[in-house]
């Protein structure tokens, strides 16, 4: 089974999104920007950490075909 595939909409103002070029899966975004989109969980020095998503963007899952 392959990784769940997603489009990314980056916040612009607060009545609109803009769509970035390409579709992304959740390891392609935790290695853009050194996790400046998303973070995985992971165990830190205070336990775990769950997953992190910037609020200023916007995932959307792609249905697979």
């Amino acid at each position: 089974m392959s990784e769940q595939k997603y489009d990314v909409f980056q916040v612009v103002d607060m009545i609109g999104t803009e769509r970035f070029q390409g579709v992304f899966t959740k390891s392609d975004l935790s290695k853009i920007m050194d996790g400046a989109l998303y973070r995985k969980p992971f165990l830190g020095e205070t336990g775990i950490q769950p997953e992190w998503i910037n609020p200023l963007i916007d995932l959307v899952q792609i249905e697979e075909e």
